[in-house]
Order: C-alpha cells, then sequence, then structure tokens
C-alpha cells in the first residue's frame, strides 16, 4: 500500500486516478498532485518527492512487484494537468491519458493548448520512466480524455467528454447541448497516427466515462457512461429517466466508429466501468431505487445508492444484473476481469453491507470497497481499504492470476487490513496491491418455505424475443410463498403444452415456478431455443404473476425429444441456464447425434459446448445399425469429457412417447419425474440429499436394476463420481 501527497495541499485535489499490470507484477499508477508530493509505501524503499508547479499537477509512477516505489514523473506546467486513466500493454510500456491546459512539456515533445480551453493528452511511457510518444487529443479546446483503452495491434483508443461542436482527428463532431457535454471515442494506430473519432450528444448532457476492447476477433469498442434526456446512438436513440441521468452501453466498430447496438437500463443511475468477457460484456456504476434491464427482473438499492454490475451478451443482451451496497449512498468506480473469468468491481462504501451471512461496514464515512463476483455474478469475496476519515475509490486492475491493484484517496489514517499508513496532509492519494480479497462471503441459509399443498395454473400470452407473442402455461406452487427456482419446459417437436403437463405439474408441487412455452413453429429448432429463452424472459420479468416467488438466480430448463436438442443450444449461450434436463434424449449436436432416440442421428453439424450439469433419459429403444450397450451415452460422454456434472438415465421398457401424455403409462413418467426432480433439486435448490437420491439402489419401492434398461447402459459422472453403468453400485 502506498500513499502520494503533500504536507499542504492548498486546495488542490490529490488522487490516484488509474493502475495498471505492467506485466510483470509491478503495476503504472497515474492521478494528480499538489507541489512537493511525497510517494511513501508501507513495502520501504526511498520516498520519492515531485517539486511541481504552483498548481495542480498530474503524476505517473511506477512500483515494483514488491510493493516498492522506482520512479515518480510529474507532468506540470504552468496550468493544470490530470492524468485520469493509464493502460499498459503487458510488455513493459503504458499509455497515459488526461488533460492539460497552456502547455505540456516532455521528453518527447510539448503540446500547447488551444487559447482559453483544455485539451487532451495520451502519453506512452516506459517501465523505466522514459516518454516515448505525445499525442495531442484536441487541438480545439473543450476535449476532455477521461479514459483509454489499446487492442492486440497496440491501436490506442481515448473517449471522454466535449463542449461545443469541436473537430477531432478531421471530424466535426455533433453540437453538444448548451451549456452541457457530449461524450466522444478517437482512434489512433499504434504508431500514434488519427484514424477516426466518434461523437455522441443528446438533448441534454452526455457523457462517456468508460472504454475497453471487445473479447472477440472484432476487437471492437465498449464503452459505458450517462445521459439525461434523449441521447443518439447511431440508428438507436435512448431516453433517460425522466428528470435524472440513466448509465448507457454500447458497442462500437473498430474500424470507422458506427455504433453497432447501444441499450440503457430503467432508473436513475450513472455507468463508470466496461470490460470484455468471454466474448461478452460486463459493466458497472452505481444507480438509486430500482434498475432493470430489458426483461430482467429489477434490482434494488439497499441504501440511497447502490453500485451494479450486470453481464451483457456481445450483441447487447442483458443476461444477469446485481446490486451490492451499504444502508447509505455508495459510489461505484470500476470493473476488471481476470484470467478465471472472476469479475472484481472497485467502489466507494458507506454505512454496512450485509451479503448473506457476511456483513461488512465501513471504517469512516467511505472507505474503498474491493469485491469479487463469479462469471454467474455470484458475490464471492469481499474486502474495504480505509479508516476513521472518507476514503474513495476510483479505480482497479486485476492480473490473470487475481491479483488486485486498486486507486483512490485516503484521508488520515489508512489500512488495508495488515498494512497502515498516515496521509501527508488532509488526504493522499492511494493505491495498493492485494493478492485475494480478505472475506469470503457466507450465503444465508434460505427462508424457510411452507410446504406445497397444490398447484395453481395459469395460461398466458407471453414476448417472444425479437418480436411477437407466444402461448404458454405456468405452473406454479400453491401456495406461491417461495422464493422457488424457475423452469423453462418445451415440449417435443409439434407437440401441444398439455404433453409435458405430467413434468410441469409435478415440479410445481415439489416447489418451481415453472412455464411451459409453445413455439412458433412446431419443426425449428430455432423456434424452440427462443421459446425457451422467452420462457425465461417472463419468469423473470415484472409480468410474472408469481414474480415474487421466483428466484431469478436459480434457472433451469427442460425438453422432450427436439425440445430437448434445442436446450443444448439454450444452455450453452443463455447464461442464466444453471443446469438442464432433457428428456429422449441429451444431445451433443443440434441435429442429433448417435445418442438420439433411434441412436443414428444425422451428420454431426453445430456441435455445442457443454456449459451446465445435465441429466439425460432416454427410450428403451434403438434403430438399425446394431446398437451396443452405450449407444445412449454420446451426448453424456462430451458432458463428462468437458468436466461438466452428467448423468445419462435409460429407462426400462420405454418408448419415445413416455414423456408425453399420449405415452405408455404413469409409471415410467412417475421415475421419469424422480430423476428430473432430484436433478433440479441438487443443483438449483443446493440440496447434497439428492445426490443420494439420484445414485439410490430402489426408486420408489422398486429396485433400480428394474427401472433400468438392461439393453443400454445408464451412467452417472458428479460429486466425485465415475460411473459407467448405474445397474451395478456407485460409489464414491
Amino acid at each position: 500500500m502506498a500513499l502520494f501527497g503533500a504536507a499542504v495541499e492548498g486546495g488542490i485535489e490529490e488522487v490516484a486516478r488509474a493502475v495498471d499490470f505492467d506485466g510483470g507484477g509491478g503495476i503504472f499508477v497515474v492521478g494528480s498532485m499538489a507541489p512537493g508530493a511525497r510517494l511513501r509505501s508501507s513495502a520501504g524503499g526511498p520516498t520519492l518527492t515531485a517539486a511541481g508547479s504552483a498548481g495542480t499537477d498530474a503524476f505517473v509512477a511506477y512500483v515494483d512487484a514488491a510493493g516498492v516505489p522506482q520512479w515518480l514523473l510529474p507532468l506540470a506546467g504552468p496550468g493544470t494537468e490530470y492524468a485520469y486513466d493509464v493502460v499498459a500493454d503487458g510488455a513493459g510500456r503504458a499509455w497515459v491519458c488526461g488533460t492539460f491546459t497552456a502547455t505540456l512539456a516532455t521528453a518527447a515533445g510539448t503540446l500547447v493548448a488551444a487559447t482559453g480551453g483544455v485539451n487532451g493528452f495520451a502519453l506512452q511511457v516506459s517501465r523505466t520512466g522514459s516518454v516515448e510518444r505525445l499525442l495531442h487529443i484536441g487541438p480545439a479546446a473543450g476535449v476532455i480524455p477521461g479514459e483509454c483503452a489499446t487492442d492486440s495491434n497496440g491501436r490506442l483508443y481515448v473517449s471522454g467528454s466535449y463542449f461545443g461542436a469541436p473537430m477531432l482527428n478531421g471530424t466535426a463532431l455533433p453540437a453538444a447541448a448548451a451549456g452541457a457535454t457530449a461524450g466522444f471515442v478517437a482512434a489512433y494506430g499504434a504508431d500514434g497516427a488519427a484514424r477516426w473519432a466518434r461523437g455522441v450528444a443528446g438533448s441534454a448532457g452526455v457523457a462517456w466515462r468508460g472504454v475497453a476492447i471487445s473479447g472477440d476477433p472484432a476487437e471492437d469498442v465498449l464503452a459505458i457512461g450517462q445521459f439525461s434526456g434523449t441521447a443518439g446512438f447511431g440508428a438507436t436513440t435512448l431516453v433517460a429517466a425522466p428528470g435524472a441521468t440513466s448509465a448507457w452501453v454500447a458497442r462500437v466498430s473498430s474500424s470507422d466508429g458506427g455504433v453497432r447496438w447501444a441499450v440503457a437500463p430503467t432508473g436513475e443511475s450513472y455507468g463508470r466501468g466496461v470490460r470484455a468477457l468471454a466474448g461478452e460484456v460486463v459493466v458497472a456504476g452505481a444507480f438509486r431505487g430500482n434498475q432493470q434491464w430489458q426483461h430482467l427482473g429489477a434490482i434494488t438499492a439497499s441504501g440511497g445508492q447502490d453500485l451494479f454490475v450486470a453481464r451483457l451478451t456481445g450483441d447487447g443482451a442483458p443476461v444477469w444484473a446485481r446490486a451490492v451496497g451499504g444502508s447509505s449512498d455508495d459510489e461505484g468506480a470500476e470493473i476488471a476481469v481476470d484470467g478465471s473469468s472472476q469479475i472484481h468491481l472497485a467502489g466507494s462504501l458507506a454505512g454496512t453491507l450485509t451479503v448473506g451471512a457476511t456483513t461488512i461496514d465501513a471504517q469512516g464515512t467511505r472507505d474503498l470497497l474491493l469485491a469479487q463476483f463469479s462469471d454467474a455474478g455470484t458475490l464471492q469475496r469481499l474486502q474495504v481499504v480505509g479508516g476513521p476519515g472518507d476514503d474513495v475509490a476510483y479505480a482497479l486492475e486485476v492480473a490473470g492470476n487475481g491479483r488486485v491493484a486498486y486507486a483512490g484517496l485516503g484521508r488520515g489514517t489508512v489500512s488495508d487490513g495488515t498494512r497502515s499508513l498516515a496521509a501527508s496532509g488532509t488526504y493522499d492519494a492511494l493505491f495498493g496491491t492485494l493478492d485475494a480479497l480478505a472475506v469470503t462471503v457466507s450465503p444465508a441459509p434460505p427462508p424457510p418455505t411452507a410446504a406445497p399443498t397444490g398447484v395453481q395454473r395459469q395460461d398466458v400470452i407471453i414476448p417472444q424475443q425479437r418480436g411477437g407473442s407466444l402461448q404458454a402455461r405456468l405452473y406454479a406452487p400453491l401456495p406461491a410463498t417461495g422464493p422457488y427456482p424457475a423452469l423453462s419446459l418445451l415440449p417435443g417437436g409439434g407437440a401441444p403444452i398439455d404433453s409435458v403437463a405430467w413434468a410441469a405439474d409435478g415440479l410445481a408441487r415439489a416447489g418451481y415456478v415453472v412455464i411451459v412455452t409453445q413455439p412458433a413453429s412446431g419443426g425449428s429448432l430455432a423456434a424452440y431455443d427462443t421459446a425457451a429463452r422467452s420462457g425465461i424472459d417472463f419468469l423473470l420479468s415484472p409480468a410474472n404473476p408469481f414474480a415474487a416467488a421466483t428466484r431469478s438466480n436459480r434457472v433451469g430448463v427442460a425438453g422432450w425429444s427436439l425440445g430437448a436438442r434445442a436446450l443444448t443450444r439454450t444452455q450453452e449461450e443463455d447464461l442464466r441456464v444453471s443446469a438442464l434436463v432433457a428428456w429422449d434424449n441429451l444431445a451433443l449436436s443440434e441435429t442429433g447425434d448417435a445418442g438420439s432416440p433411434n441412436c443414428i442421428g444425422s451428420n454431426p453439424t453445430s456441435t455445442r459446448q457443454p456449459r451446465v450439469p445435465a441429466l439425460g433419459q432416454a427410450s428403451d429403444f434403438c434403430g438399425p445399425p446394431a446398437e451396443t450397450v452405450d449407444a445412449k451415452k454420446t451426448a453424456y460422454e462430451g458432458w463428462r469429457a468437458a468436466g461438466q456434472p452428467a448423468m445419462q438415465v435409460v429407462l426400462a421398457g420405454s418408448s419415445h412417447f413416455v414423456w408425453g401424455t399420449q405415452g405408455t403409462g404413469t409409471a415410467r413418467q412417475a421415475q421419469a419425474l424422480y430423476y428430473t426432480q432430484a436433478w433440479f433439486d441438487l443443483w438449483l435448490k443446493d440440496d447434497r440429499g439428492a445426490s443420494a437420491r439420484l445414485l439410490a439402489r430402489s426408486i420408489d419401492g422398486v429396485a433400480v436394476e428394474q427401472v433400468l434398461s438392461t439393453r443400454f447402459r445408464s451412467a452417472a459422472a458428479f460429486d466425485g463420481r465415475n460411473c459407467p453403468d448405474l445397474r451395478t453400485a456407485c460409489a464414491p
């Protein structure tokens, strides 16, 4: 942990605005300082002092992997200088982005600002502190860079805000609203040559806060900010909450700055951080009251203002959204992703934060809050850094191994739990690293719920993703006290909703809120996938009459025949899904594989990646050629090879139509329901007793040797077990 500041600030803001790892364990840090500021580290080493100029100066500092300061570079001039962001290339160099007035002189050259205005700069610095390149982001007055990012080719992208209608990189930016700002992103080559610029203006203010590069081959620009009134993003016009600001997220072409898509949540909010995650997008900021992202359920602030984290697909569709905050107003800052797809968040905590059975408190007015989420949105770890004063987080970055670097300001004495330092003046720029966050979040035990005594059903018309509507039927426990996991079910190809009523009814009695959706086309796999997702949308929306009893973070899917095959796509692409049951049968390929009902399948195409625990149930039937004992296990073996929990059950004497109301008897359907419920109980209710039920030696009083096929092997691979034949004992 390090502090950087002067004994006498003279009203100058001393703050660390951004931090990034250099690729070798060291960190670059940037921010603003007062003259005579001292850089000190709890790891020891030299105290570095910067003379500076008479006003606010920018600085760049480098601290090695052991936390020892190596050098300090003031960016000082006769005017005012700020450094807002730093992005390292992983090979020992970094770009620093900021603003200046008057002149900015460096070893790489001198910039002269437009008369009477703020201009931007981008400066490339090495690990040894030498300035290698200097760019003028302007040169028109009123261009204020905020953040920057580089792609794999070393090209630079700078985002920020501007006043008026300046020229930038040869482009006339659209005029900002009178007295307000508009947002921009400017692109530069690896050699610093200007490429293009894009402005976003609106009826009131628009701010462009964060910028990142998409994690796919296109390497597009990801962006976040906030706006008031209306704002135009290419062909898309976004509308903010009346009388308030709203966050916005957009994706911009890296080739010319064209807007590919833009979205905004409802409610009052602002956006600060954006990053790529496995071809998708994670964003962060802060909000008040309630916030809702399209079809997702609303999140609610615990205090006046909370932080939010949301995950969107690469096309801008929301996957999940989470709120985290204390009993008072909390401030959102930055987001980052490590090499294990864990999401890290920095903000400022006020008051008390309670998550599950875990409670942490701000030591003073506010503390730096650091949080770690899984890629599915589960809050895993927390830590506060600060002291009895008002300490604020501005940024964080994370290395591939999960090591966290943070930046902000600290007042008085601050501590990260093991080390402490006292500010030189009223407050200092504060930054440091942590190998891991200190507090593991413990989930609260689920609230007791009344055992359902019956089932209530309701036919509904639901919106279809990308337009139109679909027929569906809801099944919910009676009474619907909840919260219950959500299940989206599909019938077989061309079959009605009633064909899987046996499962929907039974699962509702077992404590699930279930929707069965009729696809728009009886023979289209894409239509079935859309129906499954549309069902989830509805279950997690306020339009669901059982929304109050539905758990939005526990979603499963099940389907019969064509419905089962379609869910292979759904489970991979829809990250809300946590478990899958496929009735005759689980498949790796959307066209069917050798484990399909007739054991032949088609030429495998569009093979999907197993992502969630999956249970396949198959009929005791095979067409030519000659069957094998493992003929039904093709997809099961694919799931096992991918490291995902899997189970394959072949019911003795069953036909393909056991899973439809036109089937061959309720005994087999009861057995199918037994396994289906136990699988969902294990993965959606965290019921560890369900593992024993799945591997029991008798099912409802019938020996498992009579329940399972003698022609085809049933198998299981979960909870540390690998059991190729469930008719024999299955031990850990």
